[in-house]
């Protein structure tokens, strides 16, 4: 993270989920999309309420996907198979992880990042539950300054995230780069870690140049999705 000196945000870079597309019936237009894959709870949902995006301290949430899959019988297409889900993802907004127990084994939190955290029970688009899933929710975005104040005194390992606070209503998850490997090695390929240039640069990141909505994963079908065969487009 280039600034006009070498600090501990170097060690970082924007941590960017593609959006999903996922094609089901082409002849029919059916399809899912990266709105399926965002959780929040389920009482928001059935309230239409303004969704939660923080979650207090050892809460354990049942999210649900904002938008359901209507008219698909995705069941059947399935034939009998457990619908896959992303091993990290958001829940709506941008101040709350959910991950898998897999991803969550390469982590390891300290209080002092800002967190809180939990465990959570997922319901996919065909509305069956998956238990062993966890969320981090970040209290509050960190102006750079203070950011690199706190962090550079933190063993590497006990912060692997930081919520930056860039300028007024526009924060920004930032990964370790360490942690990128660590979920690599895992199989875990559904964010970027690898970012363009220009992502490295606190500057333009503070800018209201960039955008990261130009990226995204498509799945030419339900098959290429269970399997995790995808196209990855920038535009």
């Amino acid at each position: 993270m280039s600034t006009s000196q070498k600090t501990v945000l170097d060690e970082y870079i924007p941590f960017i989920i593609p959006s999903i597309e996922i094609s089901i019936d082409a002849e029919e237009g059916l399809d899912l999309s990266y709105s399926h894959f965002e959780w929040c709870r389920t009482k928001d949902v059935e309230r239409d309420s303004d969704y939660m995006q923080v979650f207090k301290e050892g809460e354990t949430i049942d999210f649900t996907g904002y938008s359901r899959a209507s008219g698909m019988d995705l069941e059947s297409r399935l034939k009998g198979r457990s619908f896959r889900l992303p091993e990290v993802s958001f829940a709506v907004g941008d101040k709350t992880l959910v991950m898998s127990d897999t991803a969550m084994s390469a982590l390891t939190l300290s209080k002092k990042m800002g967190i809180t955290r939990g465990s959570a029970v997922l319901t996919d688009p065909v509305g069956k539950t998956h238990p062993g899933y966890h969320y981090i929710s970040f209290c509050k975005a960190l102006p750079v300054d203070r950011a690199i104040k706190r962090f550079g005194k933190m063993p590497e390992a006990e912060r692997p995230f930081i919520y930056l606070e860039l300028k007024e209503f526009n924060e920004m998850v930032m990964i370790h780069t360490s942690l990128c490997k660590k979920w690599n090695d895992l199989g875990i390929d559904c964010f970027l870690s690898e970012v363009p240039d220009t992502y490295h640069n606190l500057k333009y990141l503070r800018s209201d140049k960039y955008s990261f909505t130009c990226h995204e994963m498509l799945f030419d079908s339900l098959d290429d999705w269970q399997e995790n065969r995808f196209e990855y487009n920038r535009y």
